[in-house]
Protein backbone atom coordinates (compact mmCIF):
# COMPACT_ATOMS: atom_id res chain seq x y z
CA UNK A 1 0.00 0.00 0.00
CA UNK A 2 2.66 2.36 0.83
CA UNK A 3 4.54 1.56 -2.81
CA UNK A 4 1.06 2.11 -4.52
CA UNK A 5 0.11 4.97 -2.55
CA UNK A 6 -0.29 7.08 -5.70
CA UNK A 7 -3.28 4.63 -7.36
CA UNK A 8 -6.13 4.44 -5.48
CA UNK A 9 -7.28 1.74 -6.51
CA UNK A 10 -4.31 -0.15 -6.41
CA UNK A 11 -3.50 0.33 -2.84
CA UNK A 12 -7.80 0.29 -1.48
CA UNK A 13 -7.76 -2.89 -3.23
CA UNK A 14 -4.59 -4.01 -1.21
CA UNK A 15 -6.38 -3.11 1.78
CA UNK A 16 -9.50 -5.10 0.83
CA UNK A 17 -7.00 -8.56 0.42
CA UNK A 18 -5.51 -7.46 3.69
CA UNK A 19 -8.31 -7.47 5.76
CA UNK A 20 -9.33 -10.74 4.45
CA UNK A 21 -6.33 -11.66 6.13
CA UNK A 22 -6.51 -10.10 9.58
CA UNK A 23 -9.42 -7.27 10.77
CA UNK A 24 -6.36 -5.21 12.45
CA UNK A 25 -6.00 -3.31 9.26
CA UNK A 26 -8.85 -1.51 9.41
CA UNK A 27 -7.28 0.47 12.41
CA UNK A 28 -4.71 2.08 9.94
CA UNK A 29 -7.68 3.82 8.00
CA UNK A 30 -6.74 7.06 9.36
CA UNK A 31 -3.05 6.24 8.50
CA UNK A 32 -3.67 4.90 5.05
CA UNK A 33 -6.21 8.23 4.54
CA UNK A 34 -2.76 10.40 5.19
CA UNK A 35 -1.22 7.85 2.98
CA UNK A 36 -3.17 8.71 0.35
CA UNK A 37 -3.72 13.06 1.08
CA UNK A 38 0.22 12.98 0.66
CA UNK A 39 -0.09 12.18 -3.21
CA UNK A 40 -3.18 13.28 -4.02
CA UNK A 41 -5.72 16.24 -2.49
CA UNK A 42 -8.94 15.30 -3.84
CA UNK A 43 -10.67 12.56 -1.29
CA UNK A 44 -13.92 11.56 -3.43
CA UNK A 45 -12.80 8.70 -5.11
CA UNK A 46 -10.94 7.25 -1.99
CA UNK A 47 -14.29 7.94 -0.01
CA UNK A 48 -16.40 5.47 -2.50
CA UNK A 49 -13.28 2.95 -2.69
CA UNK A 50 -12.98 3.08 1.01
CA UNK A 51 -16.87 3.03 1.02
CA UNK A 52 -16.72 0.05 -1.16
CA UNK A 53 -13.78 -2.31 0.56
CA UNK A 54 -15.44 -1.78 4.15
CA UNK A 55 -18.92 -2.96 2.24
CA UNK A 56 -17.44 -5.90 0.96
CA UNK A 57 -15.35 -6.71 3.81
CA UNK A 58 -18.83 -6.93 5.95
CA UNK A 59 -20.91 -9.01 3.56
CA UNK A 60 -17.18 -11.33 3.69
CA UNK A 61 -16.94 -11.16 7.28
CA UNK A 62 -21.26 -12.16 7.87
CA UNK A 63 -20.95 -14.99 5.76
CA UNK A 64 -17.99 -16.66 7.10
CA UNK A 65 -19.76 -15.98 10.10
CA UNK A 66 -22.67 -18.12 9.11
CA UNK A 67 -20.75 -20.87 7.62
CA UNK A 68 -17.94 -21.78 9.58
CA UNK A 69 -17.81 -23.02 13.45
CA UNK A 70 -15.65 -20.55 15.34
CA UNK A 71 -12.64 -19.76 17.42
CA UNK A 72 -12.55 -15.78 17.63
CA UNK A 73 -15.05 -12.80 16.10
CA UNK A 74 -16.33 -9.64 17.33
CA UNK A 75 -18.64 -10.97 20.08
CA UNK A 76 -15.54 -12.47 21.98
CA UNK A 77 -14.22 -9.46 22.35
CA UNK A 78 -17.73 -7.45 23.22
CA UNK A 79 -18.13 -10.05 25.81
CA UNK A 80 -14.50 -9.67 27.00
CA UNK A 81 -14.13 -6.33 27.26
CA UNK A 82 -10.67 -5.19 27.44
CA UNK A 83 -10.54 -1.77 28.39
CA UNK A 84 -9.75 0.04 30.62
CA UNK A 85 -8.39 -2.21 33.09
CA UNK A 86 -6.79 -4.41 30.71
CA UNK A 87 -5.86 -1.91 28.20
CA UNK A 88 -3.27 -0.13 30.64
CA UNK A 89 -1.32 -3.39 31.41
CA UNK A 90 -0.88 -4.38 27.41
CA UNK A 91 -0.29 -0.50 26.51
CA UNK A 92 2.55 -0.86 29.25
CA UNK A 93 3.37 -4.47 28.14
CA UNK A 94 3.66 -3.12 24.10
CA UNK A 95 5.90 -0.16 25.77
CA UNK A 96 8.25 -2.85 27.15
CA UNK A 97 8.30 -5.00 24.08
CA UNK A 98 9.18 -1.97 21.59
CA UNK A 99 12.56 -0.99 23.81
CA UNK A 100 13.60 -5.24 24.06
CA UNK A 101 12.52 -5.67 20.91
CA UNK A 102 13.89 -2.67 18.33
CA UNK A 103 16.08 -1.12 21.10
CA UNK A 104 18.51 1.06 19.73
CA UNK A 105 16.46 1.09 16.24
CA UNK A 106 13.72 3.30 18.18
CA UNK A 107 16.20 6.45 17.87
CA UNK A 108 15.88 6.69 14.07
CA UNK A 109 11.96 7.45 14.55
CA UNK A 110 13.12 10.23 16.91
CA UNK A 111 15.37 11.87 14.67
CA UNK A 112 12.40 11.80 12.07
CA UNK A 113 10.61 13.26 14.52
CA UNK A 114 12.51 16.11 15.07
CA UNK A 115 14.73 16.33 12.00
CA UNK A 116 13.38 18.80 9.45
CA UNK A 117 14.83 16.66 6.86
CA UNK A 118 11.42 14.17 7.43
CA UNK A 119 9.30 16.81 5.20
CA UNK A 120 6.02 16.76 6.62
CA UNK A 121 6.01 13.22 7.42
CA UNK A 122 5.70 13.04 11.29
CA UNK A 123 1.93 11.77 11.03
CA UNK A 124 2.91 8.32 9.95
CA UNK A 125 4.37 7.77 13.36
CA UNK A 126 1.39 9.14 15.35
CA UNK A 127 -1.77 7.83 12.91
CA UNK A 128 -0.09 4.34 13.01
CA UNK A 129 0.74 4.72 17.09
CA UNK A 130 -2.99 5.67 17.25
CA UNK A 131 -4.07 2.70 15.67
CA UNK A 132 -1.98 0.56 17.73
CA UNK A 133 -3.51 2.56 21.11
CA UNK A 134 -7.04 1.54 19.91
CA UNK A 135 -6.42 -1.95 18.60
CA UNK A 136 -5.03 -2.61 22.50
CA UNK A 137 -8.62 -1.20 23.65
CA UNK A 138 -9.84 -4.49 22.24
CA UNK A 139 -7.14 -7.40 21.56
CA UNK A 140 -4.56 -8.31 23.90
CA UNK A 141 -1.42 -9.80 21.91
CA UNK A 142 0.72 -7.29 22.87
CA UNK A 143 3.74 -8.90 21.16
CA UNK A 144 2.19 -9.02 17.57
CA UNK A 145 0.50 -6.27 16.66
CA UNK A 146 2.61 -3.67 18.66
CA UNK A 147 5.22 -4.48 15.83
CA UNK A 148 3.05 -2.65 13.36
CA UNK A 149 5.56 0.70 14.41
CA UNK A 150 7.84 -1.17 11.52
CA UNK A 151 5.24 0.84 9.06
CA UNK A 152 6.56 3.97 9.86
CA UNK A 153 10.07 2.56 10.82
CA UNK A 154 11.00 2.18 7.55
CA UNK A 155 10.06 5.15 6.05
CA UNK A 156 12.14 7.27 8.99
CA UNK A 157 15.30 4.50 8.28
CA UNK A 158 14.65 5.77 4.34
CA UNK A 159 15.42 8.87 5.46
CA UNK A 160 17.77 8.68 7.86
CA UNK A 161 20.36 6.54 5.02
CA UNK A 162 19.74 8.92 2.50
CA UNK A 163 21.14 12.08 4.73
CA UNK A 164 24.50 11.20 4.79
CA UNK A 165 27.25 8.54 5.25
CA UNK A 166 27.86 9.31 8.74
CA UNK A 167 23.98 8.37 9.31
CA UNK A 168 24.36 4.79 7.17
CA UNK A 169 27.75 3.95 9.40
CA UNK A 170 25.36 5.02 12.49
CA UNK A 171 23.08 2.89 11.54
CA UNK A 172 24.92 -0.20 10.67
CA UNK A 173 26.34 0.52 14.26
CA UNK A 174 23.01 0.61 15.26
CA UNK A 175 21.79 -2.63 13.41
CA UNK A 176 25.00 -4.80 15.66
CA UNK A 177 23.96 -3.67 18.75
CA UNK A 178 20.40 -4.23 18.17
CA UNK A 179 22.00 -8.01 17.28
CA UNK A 180 23.93 -8.48 20.50
CA UNK A 181 20.79 -6.84 22.89
CA UNK A 182 19.17 -10.07 21.13
CA UNK A 183 21.81 -12.42 22.13
CA UNK A 184 21.52 -11.02 25.89
CA UNK A 185 17.89 -10.49 26.49
CA UNK A 186 16.05 -12.34 23.77
CA UNK A 187 12.55 -10.24 22.90
CA UNK A 188 10.31 -13.05 21.34
CA UNK A 189 10.34 -16.12 23.76
CA UNK A 190 7.05 -16.67 25.76
CA UNK A 191 9.00 -16.52 28.74
CA UNK A 192 11.59 -13.61 28.05
CA UNK A 193 12.45 -11.53 30.56
CA UNK A 194 11.10 -8.69 31.67
CA UNK A 195 7.98 -8.90 29.71
CA UNK A 196 7.81 -12.51 31.39
CA UNK A 197 8.19 -11.01 35.14
CA UNK A 198 5.57 -8.50 34.47
CA UNK A 199 3.28 -10.84 33.50
CA UNK A 200 3.97 -14.15 36.17
CA UNK A 201 5.90 -11.95 38.78
CA UNK A 202 9.18 -12.21 39.84
CA UNK A 203 11.29 -15.07 40.94
CA UNK A 204 10.83 -13.88 45.09
CA UNK A 205 6.66 -13.19 43.56
CA UNK A 206 6.81 -16.78 42.63
CA UNK A 207 8.64 -18.47 45.30
CA UNK A 208 5.67 -16.75 47.61
CA UNK A 209 2.81 -17.50 45.83
CA UNK A 210 3.58 -21.57 44.82
CA UNK A 211 0.17 -21.82 42.41
CA UNK A 212 0.21 -22.57 38.54
CA UNK A 213 -1.75 -19.23 38.41
CA UNK A 214 0.14 -15.96 36.67
CA UNK A 215 0.47 -13.15 38.48
CA UNK A 216 -1.82 -11.38 36.89
CA UNK A 217 -4.99 -13.91 37.25
CA UNK A 218 -3.60 -13.77 40.82
CA UNK A 219 -4.22 -10.00 41.10
CA UNK A 220 -7.40 -10.33 39.67
CA UNK A 221 -6.02 -8.38 36.54
CA UNK A 222 -7.52 -11.55 34.63
CA UNK A 223 -10.64 -12.80 35.14
CA UNK A 224 -12.18 -16.19 34.38
CA UNK A 225 -15.53 -15.89 32.65
CA UNK A 226 -17.56 -18.37 30.76
CA UNK A 227 -16.80 -16.73 27.76
CA UNK A 228 -13.43 -17.56 28.47
CA UNK A 229 -10.65 -14.60 29.80
CA UNK A 230 -11.69 -11.50 30.60
CA UNK A 231 -10.51 -8.50 32.85
CA UNK A 232 -10.27 -6.49 35.75
CA UNK A 233 -11.41 -3.39 37.08
CA UNK A 234 -8.29 -0.07 37.07
CA UNK A 235 -8.07 -0.63 40.81
CA UNK A 236 -6.92 -4.63 40.40
CA UNK A 237 -4.13 -2.86 37.84
CA UNK A 238 -3.26 0.16 40.25
CA UNK A 239 -3.84 -1.24 43.96
CA UNK A 240 -2.39 -4.95 42.46
CA UNK A 241 -0.28 -4.87 39.81
CA UNK A 242 1.63 -1.72 40.00
CA UNK A 243 2.72 -2.03 43.34
CA UNK A 244 4.59 -5.04 42.42
CA UNK A 245 5.96 -4.69 39.25
CA UNK A 246 6.43 -0.49 39.14
CA UNK A 247 10.29 -0.80 39.66
CA UNK A 248 11.25 -2.70 36.87
CA UNK A 249 8.23 -1.02 34.59
CA UNK A 250 10.06 2.75 35.08
CA UNK A 251 13.46 1.12 34.82
CA UNK A 252 12.44 -0.02 31.16
CA UNK A 253 10.04 2.88 30.54
CA UNK A 254 13.65 5.15 31.42
CA UNK A 255 15.56 2.81 28.73
CA UNK A 256 13.02 3.94 26.09
CA UNK A 257 12.77 7.50 26.83
CA UNK A 258 16.78 7.74 26.74
CA UNK A 259 16.90 6.04 23.40
CA UNK A 260 14.53 8.02 22.04
CA UNK A 261 16.49 11.18 23.42
CA UNK A 262 19.34 9.57 21.83
CA UNK A 263 17.59 10.18 18.01
CA UNK A 264 16.17 13.33 19.17
CA UNK A 265 19.94 14.84 20.09
CA UNK A 266 21.44 13.22 16.87
CA UNK A 267 18.35 15.18 14.69
CA UNK A 268 18.97 18.72 16.62
CA UNK A 269 22.78 18.34 15.92
CA UNK A 270 22.04 18.16 12.15
CA UNK A 271 19.59 20.48 12.29
CA UNK A 272 21.70 23.13 13.61
CA UNK A 273 25.01 21.88 11.04
CA UNK A 274 22.36 22.49 8.32
CA UNK A 275 20.78 25.49 9.06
Amino acid sequence: MIVAARKPLVMWSLLLVSLTNHELAVFLVPWLWFLRRREDSRWRLDGICLGAVLAIYAGYYFWVKANVVETYSVDYFMANPLFPGGSIVVWNLAAVHYTCAFGPLLAVLAWHQHTKKQAGERWHLWLVTLGIFVIFCIAFDWSRHANLILLPLVIAVTRFLAVSNRNRAIFIGVLLLTQVLFWIVPPWSSSAWPTNELVAGSESWRDAHPTPESMLLTMGVIVPTEHGIGFGTLSAVFQNWVPEIWKLLAAMHAIGITIWCAGWAWARHQNRVTT
